[in-house]
């Protein structure tokens, strides 16, 4: 399947725009992910999965006026998926003791 050259340059202009709202927003998220998680280490982790879900997602978005509520549910999938992992991690560590 060829992609035409206009829509790389969109998916790039778009790339671009989520980007810089994510750095905007760097701070914010990154203290509401330290009260979450309570461990600075998990946050950053937390935080760059983020970033990276986003920049990877970013042909999804279609209303760049929602750009705010599509972030915060990225944050709350990865978040979720955070916590799911932590919470699974710990119950095998638990049978195999």
């Amino acid at each position: 399947m060829k992609m035409r050259l206009s829509t790389l340059g969109s998916i790039s202009k778009n790339r671009r725009l989520a980007n810089n709202s994510l750095v905007e927003s760097k701070d914010r998220i990154f203290h509401f992910l330290l009260r979450r998680t309570r461990n600075k280490e998990d946050a950053e982790d937390v935080l760059q999965a983020i970033f990276v879900r986003v920049l990877t997602r970013v042909k999804d978005l279609h209303n760049w006026e929602k750009i705010r509520g599509w972030l915060s549910s990225m944050l709350r999938s990865v978040l979720s998926d955070h916590f799911r992992k932590r919470t699974i991690y710990a119950s095998r560590s638990s049978c195999q003791r």
